[in-house]
This record gives structure tokens, sequence and C-alpha cells, in this order.
């Protein structure tokens, strides 16, 4: 049933999107990119992402896992968890 209302989904948005056009596209993905990059926004999803993060060390240390954080070139790094998560993250 998920599956079917998915493809709902996606068919209208893509009927929608056809018929407004690249202009309207274009205007969309700028008002969207407008509301990313103001402050309180960009607060916001650093916010959400250091609650993941602790939500997910919470959950290892419960369920005995261990947790990795790994840098690497981009800005969000990577998290290796399990077991072998040393020899994971040293490729």
């Amino acid at each position: 049933m998920k599956l079917v209302w998915a493809a709902a989904g996606f068919a209208a948005g893509y009927v929608m999107g056809t018929k407004a056009g690249r202009q309207r596209y274009e205007q969309l993905r700028e008002a969207a990119s407008a509301v990313l990059n103001q402050p309180v926004v960009a607060q916001t999803r650093a916010r959400v992402a250091e609650l993941a993060e602790r939500g997910l060390e919470t959950a290892a240390a419960k369920a005995g896992i261990r947790v990795e954080h790994v840098d690497s070139d981009d800005a969000n790094g990577t998290v290796v968890a399990g077991p072998k998560a040393r020899q994971a993250a040293t490729f």
C-alpha cells in the first residue's frame, strides 16, 4: 500500500513539474535555497544533527556497540558502528 501511495505521489509531482516547466523549477529551487541559507535554519539543522549524533551514541551504548567518528574530506565526517569499527575506519 505504501508503494502505491509513493508511486501516486511521484506521478503527481512529475505531472505538475512538467506542466510548470523549468522556469518554475528554478523559482522553487531558489526559494528553497534562500530558506536553507537563513541563519536560524542553519542553526536548527546543526542542532538536529547534534541531537541525532547523541541519540546514536546513546543507542549504541545501550546496545553495547562501539561508535567511532572518522574524519573525512567532507564536512560531516563518517560514523562507523559495530564491533569492527576500528578496522572499517582504517580501510
